[in-house]
């Protein structure tokens, strides 16, 4: 810079100085680390903090959830298996019935009286319920499966083919109801 004809204001000249001063020397280790907003600085590590509890709260509260759902899983596929087991108890236990009745009906009474007659009366109205239940639930049970295979070639189909099967008009017109 050059100097002016106009005398400069002392109170620049003095700030003038200072910067001049302040650019000449050196700046020391600690000037440089030493944070220039601490209470900044302080807000971003309790923001960080903050940040890193919410995430190890939904760390442990999504692997109480994967836990908790497991165990609901499990339960009901111990459920499921005793109630396999106890049907095929019952299909075991009808055979033996079948058994049972034919030991029944073959042993011939010594004397005819009413105590027989109401006997073989009694076990032959028992035996027609169970059979009416028993082919009640052997229909429903054969429907049951024929639906399950409906409804397994459908979803093999519509692996399959994707969008182009379970779109099709054709298809939503034969599936559709009335």
């Amino acid at each position: 810079m050059q100097p002016s004809n106009k005398p400069i204001n002392p109170k620049i000249q003095s700030f003038l100085e200072s910067l001049r001063q302040r650019s000449q020397t050196p700046k020391s280790s600690t000037e440089t680390n030493k944070p220039r907003f601490p209470a900044y600085e302080n807000y971003q590590e309790k923001q960080r903090l903050e940040q890193l509890r919410k995430q190890e709260f939904f760390r442990s509260r999504s692997r109480e959830l994967k836990e908790v759902y497991s165990l609901n899983k499990r339960q009901e596929q111990e459920r499921i298996n005793q109630i396999i087991v106890e049907l095929h108890s019952l299909a075991k236990s009808i055979k033996n019935l079948k058994k049972e009745v034919d030991v029944a009906v073959q042993q011939t009474p010594i004397e005819a009286s009413q105590y027989q007659f109401s006997f073989l009366e009694h076990l032959k109205k028992t035996l027609k319920l169970l059979r009416e239940d028993v082919e009640s639930a052997s229909s429903w049970l054969h429907l049951f499966n024929s639906r399950r295979q409906q409804q397994s070639f459908y979803w093999s189909m519509a692996k399959s083919k994707g969008t182009k099967f379970t779109l099709s008009e054709e298809r939503s017109i034969s599936t559709s109801i009335g």
